[in-house]
């Protein structure tokens, strides 16, 4: 959210727990990837919120790496792999998948070049 640990844990707990719910009433295996985005992202910001409380004592550098590590691997790496995998999964056709776009390639080489 980037304003402040308040909105970061207010905005990470309310998206996690719409994520959950919407996990929930998933009833069809092949939309589990796409429900759960919210979830993930509301992890992100918790992560973010973590960070935000860390960063103004200097004792917590452990913290403070910890938490911004979990916010650029869910940045960078898992929501970018998680958006591509809902989209070939989403699609399931073979001749989708053969007409896989240079961008999506690009953007799901991008989070598995940050593991």
């Amino acid at each position: 959210m980037c304003f402040s640990p308040e909105a970061s844990f207010a905005g990470g707990i309310i998206i996690s727990a719409i994520g959950a719910a919407t996990v929930t009433k998933v009833h069809n295996p092949s939309q589990i990837v796409f429900a759960s985005i919210p979830m993930f992202f509301g992890i992100q910001q918790i992560a973010e919120g973590v960070l935000w409380m860390a960063l103004p004592d200097p004792a917590l550098v452990i913290t403070q790496k910890i938490s911004t590590y979990w916010f650029l691997i869910m940045a960078q790496v898992t929501l970018i792999i998680q958006h591509q995998l809902k989209v070939l999964h989403k699609a399931g056709s073979p001749a989708y998948i053969h007409n896989f776009y240079l961008p999506d390639h690009i953007y799901m080489n991008s989070g598995i070049y940050h593991l």
